[in-house]
């Protein structure tokens, strides 16, 4: 008998052993292209989450914020990378932002926290949300103050008159703790040209500064 005969035997009976292990991979196959359907729809914002921004933040009278995710911290620093969005596109401190996170009676609904997802695909989501109440804010100050709104800037979420400081509202004046808006818009965001937040190095203490995690938890 020849190699090549060898050879051709050898690849029979390895055709026959892949036949074999076919049928006990499937249901695995199926759930394999499950998995990829779930991602495919996790990154259709659209189609995911809600288009009221007020789903996801709450400007309170105090001048505090609450940002509402369903993402869950676990250590990859999520929770200060979201609280730098909002900062950013508000105009407002990093220490004055509360993060909610994975509460499913409070947060937007969501699908998992897996594959890159929360900065990659909701984080446009919700700097969208930030950008689109500070339009709305800037649009109350402008109806009260009597100005058009090109003649305000935002610094600490005060709202002021360009040349006269002393004109000013704040977010919590303006919201009074309640909605302030109905949709949310992709076309608000400030461009890299307007980020502070996001600058920031990732120091150890700033990632530290408010993460609790289960596994933190002491008896």
């Amino acid at each position: 008998m020849t190699r090549s005969f060898y050879a051709w035997r050898a690849t029979c009976v390895a055709v026959e052993r892949i036949k074999g292990l076919l049928p006990p991979l499937r249901p695995l196959l199926a759930r394999w292209e499950s998995a990829r359907e779930l991602a495919a729809l996790s990154q259709d914002a659209v189609r995911v989450y809600p288009e009221d921004f007020n789903a996801y933040l709450m400007v309170h009278e105090n001048g505090r914020i609450t940002v509402r995710s369903g993402k869950i911290e676990m250590g990859q620093g999520v929770l200060t990378s979201q609280a730098q969005m909002i900062a950013d596109e508000l105009g407002v401190s990093l220490g004055s932002i509360d993060m909610v996170l994975g509460d499913t009676d409070r947060c937007p609904a969501d699908m998992v926290t897996f594959g890159s997802l929360t900065t990659r695909m909701f984080g446009p989501v919700l700097r969208a949300a930030a950008a689109q109440a500070r339009l709305r804010l800037m649009t109350l100050a402008a109806q009260k103050l009597r100005v058009p709104k090109d003649r305000l800037s935002v610094k600490e979420g005060v709202i002021s008159v360009i040349g006269e400081p002393h004109r000013r509202l704040s977010y919590g004046e303006l919201s009074k703790g309640a909605r302030i808006g109905v949709r949310r818009s992709a076309y608000a965001v400030f461009d890299a040209t307007g980020v502070r937040m996001l600058r920031l190095p990732m120091t150890a203490d700033r990632v530290r500064r408010a993460i609790q995690r289960g596994s933190d938890a002491r008896a």
